[in-house]
């Protein structure tokens, strides 16, 4: 099992909330037939409210540990690249997802 930190989470949930965001998945599976999970480090610094240095610590570790992964392009024609959960980042952070959708009131 892999052991995320609250920051991993945090940016974890914040690539799978993207893609729901796009394609409204309902299911882990659907999110990974249809992987709209796209999210830059500019991306990320907005939604977490994190500097570039946060940002690019934690997608180093998501990199390592497999949950992300870099496109090496942008396909909205962005400065910096687009990085997209994997499928083992989706498995993993769906779960916490709803986790997230359940501590707001009135979801």
């Amino acid at each position: 099992m892999t052991t995320l930190t609250d920051k991993e989470t945090q940016m974890l949930v914040a690539f799978i909330a993207a893609g729901v965001d796009v394609n409204g998945a309902d299911t882990a599976e659907e999110l990974k037939q249809d992987n709209m999970t796209w999210m830059s480090a500019t991306d990320l610094c907005d939604a977490l409210g994190w500097n570039k240095q946060e940002v690019g610590g934690v997608m180093s570790s998501l990199d390592t540990k497999g949950l992300i992964e870099d496109s090496q392009e942008s396909s909205r024609g962005a400065r910096d690249t687009d990085w997209t959960a994997t499928s083992a980042g989706i498995d993993i952070g769906y779960p916490l997802y709803l986790e997230t959708l359940q501590l707001v009131p009135g979801i």
